[in-house]
């Protein structure tokens, strides 16, 4: 058919509002950035400026020298595995680079000043806290459209509560990253309803559980 004058203005404003909104994105993600890494390493070397850090931080590296048992069921252990797994890496890297001459080095960093300890768990924290915003976007785009989910998007990078538990090493932020991203699912087996989707969505559900336990009611 033929193409009309109105309907290439029409595209390419249907293109300008596209690129618009995706630098709103790209804006939002950054301010979400901005307010969860500024101050990412308060109060350290203390250890108990924010209560229940030492949790996870402890088990971590209780775990690593029982064999895996946590010995502590207060939380799940999915977080303070994968703490373990960060934990280990920085050995090996250290160890690689000189910073580590000996198992018994690392320990004794970690009793001395176990700053660097915290702080990677914090960001673990943190980037939860990004990607739950980028989620939420997802989640309020595929419900109500672009706009909505760069709204939700907007108040969750501003969220007090958010902003400041991204800050510190506890289970309550990569819960809400896993359960946001479990209800993307969710929502796609009430769409379309594949099988895919139920394995995901179970899977995601199981890893938010396994993280903090009010994730159970997914």
């Amino acid at each position: 058919r033929s193409v009309t004058v109105a309907d290439v203005k029409r595209e390419d404003l249907v293109r300008r509002e596209d690129v618009i909104k995706v630098y709103a994105l790209v804006a939002i993600l950054a301010l979400g950035t901005v307010t969860r890494m500024t101050g990412i390493g308060f109060g350290l070397p203390n250890t108990e400026t924010r209560p229940d850090e030492s949790i996870a931080v402890g088990v971590a590296m209780h775990m690593a020298k029982s064999g895996l048992h946590p010995h502590s069921f207060i939380y799940p252990t999915l977080f303070p595995t994968f703490l373990l797994f960060l934990y280990g890496t920085y050995f090996v890297l250290g160890y690689v680079t000189g910073n580590f001459a000996s198992v018994e080095e690392f320990k004794a960093l970690y009793y001395t000043d176990p700053s660097s300890f915290y702080l990677i768990a914090r960001l673990v924290d943190a980037v939860s806290g990004i990607l739950t915003v980028y989620l939420v976007y997802i989640l309020g785009k595929r419900l109500y459209g672009t706009s909505v989910g760069l709204l939700s998007a907007l108040f969750l990078a501003l969220c007090p509560i958010h902003v400041r538990d991204s800050h510190v090493a506890k289970m309550d932020v990569p819960m809400t990253c896993l359960t946001i991203l479990a209800m993307i699912f969710i929502l796609e087996i009430y769409r379309r309803g594949r099988l895919r989707d139920y394995l995901l969505s179970g899977a995601i559900s199981g890893l938010a559980t396994s993280t903090k336990y009010p994730a159970g009611v997914l």
